[in-house]
């Protein structure tokens, strides 16, 4: 039973990279300019947020990026934490 067991684990990593396999026909790479700056802005908000000192479990926050406008949403434990938010997302590049 356990030499069954050690052949069909072989098996199924002998075979795991191929469905795991990326087809060359897929497209979906294409390039939209607009999407970069973006990227950056929800990288660099999401860094900033998680890094607030007093950001705790009882925090809810979340944001939305359309182009450069960034709108913070969900509730916070203490008052502070939301004007804490809003300085450090002014602050990010690309913020207006």
């Amino acid at each position: 039973m356990r030499k069954f067991l050690g052949v069909t684990a072989f098996g199924l990593l002998l075979l795991s990279p191929a469905f795991g396999a990326k087809k060359d026909n897929d497209h979906n790479d294409a390039f939209i300019p607009g999407d970069v700056n973006e990227n950056k802005i929800t990288q660099e908000v999401r860094h900033r947020l998680v890094t607030l000192p007093y950001y705790g479990v009882f925090d809810d926050l979340a944001f939305r990026v359309d182009g450069s406008t960034v709108t913070l949403l969900g509730q916070v434990a203490q008052p502070y934490l939301k004007s804490d938010a809003e300085n450090v997302t002014k602050k990010v590049e690309g913020v207006t």
